[in-house]
Formats: structure tokens, C-alpha cells, sequence
């Protein structure tokens, strides 16, 4: 994994990009995961984060964490994925909040945003369902699932969100073009950007 943070930040600093989002390590569900297990695993995990995240500083490029906070990966709710998280300056280390898979998790989107306010440089936006396989549940064209798309703006907007949306969409073209008018009509009606 560090190869490839090393390899991502290098690039960066290479085109002028200032973001590396780091996807959190998972387990496969044939692996018994007991406590002693998890807690080694995110004690590994921060030793390897600590490293890349001084090396993307001085690269002058900051590292996102993306919000994978429920099994099978190593932080089970947003309090675990919080107190993670918090080891780490603010300015050093944020959070990609991928929004369709939270809330398809069953995760509060409201209390997602105003726990991640101050760390969130980019959020993954897809539409979702919950209790449905993530499979067939996430990357779903807007309008295709059930996250309340005008309520998360209006929370964005709450916290004064001023990074990125990153659409992340699995569809046709038209899907995905329809998702992003879709999108930019919502922001363009707030105060964002």
C-alpha cells in the first residue's frame, strides 16, 4: 500500500494536484475478525498512515481518508472512524466522504457531515438504497435510489462545504450527464460553489 500512496503523491506533486484519497483496508469475510485482530490491523494502518501523510506534507499534498466506517472494513461506525481519524491534524489529513455509501451502510448522513465538517476536501456522490447488496445498492445514477439529494446540499451548505463533489456514478452517459445537471442544479440554486 505504500508503494502505491508513494507512487499517487509523487504524481501529484508531477501535475500540480494537491489531493490523495487513501481507500481504508478491508477483510475478506472468510477472515475471523475478533477485536485483538481489528485493533492490530488499525494500529498497522496508522504506523503506514502516519509515514505517508508526513511525505504527501512535504510534497505539499494532503491525504484523504475515505469514510469506509462499517464491516467488512476496519473502522465499524463513524465513532470508530472519528477517533481514527482524530490522531491526525486536520491540515494534514481529511476525510472523503462517500456519501451513497454511508447512507447505503444505514449511516446518518446528517451526522456524517457535521462530524466530518472540518476535514472534508471531497465528497463521492452517487445515489444509493438501503438493504440491498452494495453491489447492486451504490454507484446508482441520481434518481435511481433514495438519498434525499436536496437535503444534502442544504447540509453541505449548513457547514459552509466549499471542496469538491465528485460525482461517482456507474450508468450510461445520459445517466451520468442527467446526474450531474442534476447535481449542479441543486448546488447552483444554494450559496455553494
Amino acid at each position: 500500500m505504500q508503494k502505491h500512496i508513494r507512487g499517487a503523491v509523487t504524481l501529484c506533486n508531477e501535475i500540480g494536484a494537491t489531493l490523495v484519497s487513501v481507500h481504508p483496508p478491508f477483510f475478506q469475510r472468510t477472515i475471523k475478525v475478533d477485536d485483538a485482530f481489528l485493533q492490530k490491523a488499525r494500529t498497522r494502518f496508522q504506523k503506514l498512515l502516519e509515514s505517508e501523510v508526513d511525505f504527501a506534507t512535504r510534497k505539499n499534498v494532503k491525504v484523504a481518508l475515505e469514510s469506509f466506517c462499517y464491516p467488512p472494513f476496519i473502522f465499524h461506525g463513524l465513532d470508530e472512524f472519528s477517533q481514527f481519524i482524530e490522531q491526525f491534524p486536520p491540515e494534514k489529513l481529511g476525510i472523503l466522504m462517500d456519501a451513497g455509501h454511508l447512507y447505503q451502510a444505514g449511516i446518518d448522513l446528517d451526522e456524517a457531515v457535521h462530524l466530518f465538517k472540518r476535514r472534508l476536501p471531497d465528497i463521492h456522490v452517487h445515489d444509493a438504497m438501503r438493504d440491498k447488496d452494495y453491489r447492486e445498492a451504490t454507484h446508482l445514477s441520481i434518481g435511481k435510489g433514495t438519498i434525499d439529494f436536496p437535503r444534502l446540499i442544504d447540509l453541505l451548505r449548513q457547514v459552509s462545504y466549499d471542496g469538491w463533489l465528485t460525482l461517482e456514478v456507474r450508468g450510461n452517459e445520459q445517466e451520468i450527464v442527467r446526474s450531474r445537471e442534476y447535481l449542479e442544479s441543486l448546488v447552483g440554486s444554494s450559496s455553494m460553489s
